[in-house]
């Protein structure tokens, strides 16, 4: 009996490794595809709209050359917890590489997808205000909304939603670090 406890829960941290993210605890790109798959069958079989967001940090090149890599792990960790903190159990968030983040979210409408990203802006603007780093930080995001019909449009929703966190990006100042205009 106590090595099958034993074994259950060795069982559990292999899982665990094999799907979350070290650095911030969500999942990784395995853990994404393994709770996504599931979900969006789901909302293609009741034909309810998925939102696939991208959520990039900006300036974490700077951030690492200026302050070390240290802190661009911290900045990543404190998107993280943006992410976490902004939505319900129902949504999936992953680290899908580096900064960015890739989130997947059930029956959106364009208003809850702009107050999902004006909740994250707001929590590292927040956050931003409250701690002494002598940087910034922020993120881009975009977002692609629809009915899915088969599981490939997932990969379609993605790129979109890559697309217009790109022309968000383009389109924002750059100065991160504090003190600097």
């Amino acid at each position: 009996l106590c090595e099958k406890k034993n074994l259950g829960l060795l069982v559990g941290r292999l899982e665990n490794i094999y799907t979350k993210d070290e650095l911030t605890g969500l999942f990784n790109r395995q853990g994404f595809k393994l709770a996504s798959t599931p979900a969006v069958n789901k909302a293609i079989e009741n034909k309810t709209p998925i939102c696939a967001f991208l959520f990039d940090l900006d300036s974490l090149k700077v951030i690492n050359d200026t302050f070390g890599h240290a802190e661009g792990s911290f900045a990543i960790q404190v998107l993280a917890h943006a992410l976490e903190n902004s939505t319900d159990e129902t949504t999936i968030c992953s680290r899908w590489e580096g900064d960015e983040f890739w989130v997947l979210a059930f029956d959106y409408t364009p208003e809850k997808a702009a107050a999902l990203m004006e909740h994250v802006t707001k929590y590292l603007n927040h956050y931003n205000k409250l701690h002494s780093k002598d940087y910034q930080i922020q993120v881009s995001c975009g977002y692609c909304l629809r009915i899915p019909q088969t599981p490939d449009d997932l990969t379609e929703m993605f790129k979109e939603a890559d697309l217009n966190m790109y022309a968000q990006k383009r389109s924002k100042d750059k100065h991160i670090i504090k003190g600097r205009l």
